[in-house]
């Protein structure tokens, strides 16, 4: 676990076992996709998350801090790195390419689209539709 505070307050309300160990699934995944042997393991989703296990029992995480200032892989990181690209293609900071036509087509934001980065009309639409 990777907040010492929170990890205390947990341990405090625990119940009463004979041994009780709280480990970050990031340490487990790597336990358990090799076995307990040395190995490397990276998870990407709603986060992400990479881990190595090493020969002497040494665990090396990196990543895992959450979003904003982390995750970088992940679905949200993945989706706003989306986000930008189309808008710097709507204002026309950035050519359109295929991805930008379909991220176009799957949000249904045709309206930014239709009136273009100019205030005069509609010259970009025709080339994002």
């Amino acid at each position: 676990m990777n907040n010492a505070d929170r990890l205390k307050a947990f341990m405090d309300i625990a119940p009463d076992v004979r041994a009780l160990c709280v480990e970050s699934d990031a340490y487990t995944t790597v336990l358990g996709a090799h076995g307990g042997a040395a190995g490397v393991i990276v998870a990407l989703g709603t986060g992400s998350i990479a881990a190595a296990l090493e020969a002497d029992g040494a665990c090396r995480i990196s990543g895992g801090y959450g979003f904003p200032s982390g995750d970088e892989a992940s679905g949200t990181w993945l989706g706003m790195r989306a986000v930008v690209h189309l808008q710097r293609v709507l204002d026309g900071r950035l050519p359109d390419d295929a991805w930008s036509r379909e991220l176009l087509a799957r949000t249904g934001a045709l309206e930014r689209a239709r009136r273009g980065a100019s205030c005069e009309g509609t010259a970009r639409a025709s080339a994002l539709e």
